[in-house]
């Protein structure tokens, strides 16, 4: 009887022993890392965010998502160019319009974006600690109210000839792509004319002020807008009526001769 007591006893001790060692040791070990967002699931919200907060965070954000091509420090690799100096409109420009992060093995951010991977937050974050990294290049700019009457007539003669008069974006010689207006916010029409993202030219504001660049995105707006550009009957693709109107009197002259081909056979078949 006292030979099993002790036995029961010694294995109760066992246990309690084993279980704190256990513990002990879970206690002690690391906590796993996790990053602080993925790309294809990176829209945190505030209570996520707010462990990590500003550049800190920023900077956890880039080396997670952007430091694969652009280098730890921005410095830019064989996957993609630096960014030390480009400043943060560049860079809120290709977050903002979904351009980046690429999807792997994609090799084009010019031909429009998507959905952004990341949350407003998230991107401002990001857009501080990249411009952190060099002086130089473009804040992003504050955009204001315009008019559009006068953004009409900059946008014909500094856009149209990429963007179509409609905005509708056009393939250029050699494949490359001058994608649609039509769905960008004002804030990336402005930085897009500032920073000149892929091959389009950069406008600085010796070329337009930011007064003429809040014009030109009033413009933008009203294209935006389809009781704008959609009225007149029906549509030939948005290309503009600098296009529709001869395509509308070419139409119109086919029908008179058609009109008057019909009418020489009538006179015909009633004289016989």
């Amino acid at each position: 009887m006292r030979r099993r007591l002790r036995g029961r006893v010694g294995s109760l001790a066992f246990l309690v022993l084993l279980g704190g060692v256990l513990g002990l040791a879970v206690m002690g070990s690391p906590a796993r890392a996790e990053p602080p967002s993925q790309v294809g699931d990176v829209s945190s919200d505030a209570s996520n965010a707010a462990p990590v907060a500003g550049a800190d965070r920023g900077r956890q954000l880039y080396l997670y998502s952007c430091a694969t091509c652009h280098g730890q420090q921005g410095q830019g690799s064989q996957r993609g160019p630096s960014l030390v100096g480009v400043g943060s409109a560049s860079v809120d420009f290709y977050l903002r319009t979904g351009r980046m992060p690429l999807p792997w093995n994609s090799v084009q951010a010019e031909a429009g974006g998507g959905a952004p991977k990341f949350s407003p937050g998230d991107i401002a974050a990001i857009d501080a600690y990249v411009g952190s990294l060099g002086s130089g290049g473009e804040p992003v700019p504050e955009v204001s109210p315009g008019d559009p009457v006068k953004g009409r007539d900059l946008w014909e003669q500094n856009c149209a000839s990429c963007h179509a008069p409609s905005g509708v974006g056009y393939t250029q010689v050699g494949g490359r792509i001058a994608p649609s207006v039509l769905n960008d916010d004002p804030t990336a029409i402005a930085e897009a004319v500032r920073v000149g993202p892929t091959t389009m030219p950069q406008f600085g504001s010796s070329v337009l002020d930011d007064k003429e660049l809040d014009d030109v995105v009033s413009y933008v707006q009203q294209l935006q807008k389809p009781s704008i550009g959609g009225h007149g009957g029906a549509q030939i693709g948005r290309i503009g009526a600098a296009i529709e109107a001869p395509v509308a009197f070419a139409a119109t002259a086919l029908l008179l001769v058609l009109a008057r081909l019909l009418g020489r056979r009538s006179r015909g078949t009633g004289g016989s």
